[in-house]
């Protein structure tokens, strides 16, 4: 499999809507349509897949599944998710500070949507938003981003993500985050996980984390296509999917398959 094409299959599963709903699904006749401008992006996300509770302009509640592509600036700056509505199968735009709560594919519902950003984009948001956050967070994220995006990539790539994969996925993270100076407690890497297993990584996602690796440190590289071997092997089987993934990632990074 060409890089090209493993991007365009795992466009398709970003695309495809996610596993289930945590809560029911409530949606208004129509949605909010003033769009801004998503050239004006304030962060970057990966296809972070979670559910929201958000009230419009006129007052109007929904409960909906959304993947995030990017943090974009709202009417007066105001910071708004620029997310794939997997109800209405099209791109729509949510303000932060309308969004009443997020909650995740295991059911966890979280009421402090700064923080919950925070965890799963690194992204800076406004004093009023940002007020008790985890200051390092930003920078952890950062440092495991690229590797993070390349796992679940592969993790996902035959639909289905086993709890063995996710743990080694983990040991992998938290050992790149400790090379790079931070030591994550147990809270620390409770959120690393969630950030993990909230990864869909859009097609884009996966092109800049394999530009970044490439003519980075070898031995960098052939530790992370190793744990993503380790990663396919977790369930018992090498599913093909998986198996192209990885050969594709190795081909486009250092020029060889590996399995």
């Amino acid at each position: 499999m060409a890089i090209s094409d493993f991007l365009t299959v795992m466009s398709e599963h970003v695309e495809a809507r996610p596993y289930r709903a945590a809560k029911p699904i409530i949606l208004p006749e129509t949605d909010d349509d003033d769009l801004a401008d998503v050239s004006d992006v304030l962060g970057y996300a990966e296809g972070q897949s979670f559910m929201i509770e958000y009230v419009d302009s006129r007052g109007r509640g929904s409960a909906r599944r959304v993947t995030v592509w990017s943090i974009v600036a709202g009417a007066g700056g105001t910071p708004c998710l620029f997310a794939k509505c997997h109800e209405r199968n099209a791109m729509r735009q949510f303000r932060i500070d309308r969004i009443k709560c997020c909650i995740d594919y295991d059911g966890e519902v979280f009421e402090d949507v700064p923080l919950f950003l925070r965890e799963n984009f690194g992204m800076s948001l406004p004093a009023s938003l940002a007020a008790g956050l985890d200051k390092d967070w930003a920078r952890i994220l950062e440092d495991v981003r690229v590797h993070a995006v390349l796992i679940a990539a592969v993790m996902r790539s035959d639909g289905r993500v086993h709890e063995q994969e996710v743990e080694i996925g983990l040991i992998h993270l938290i050992a790149v985050a400790e090379r790079s100076g931070h030591f994550l407690d147990e809270l620390r890497q409770a959120s690393l996980q969630r950030y993990l297993l909230r990864l869909r990584p859009t097609d884009s996602a996966i092109k800049s984390a394999i530009d970044s690796l490439i003519g980075e440190d070898k031995r960098q590289i052939e530790r992370l296509l190793r744990v993503c071997v380790a990663v396919m092997d977790a369930d018992g089987k090498r599913d093909v999917r998986e198996k192209a993934a990885i050969n594709a990632l190795a081909d486009e990074i250092l020029g060889v398959v590996v399995v």
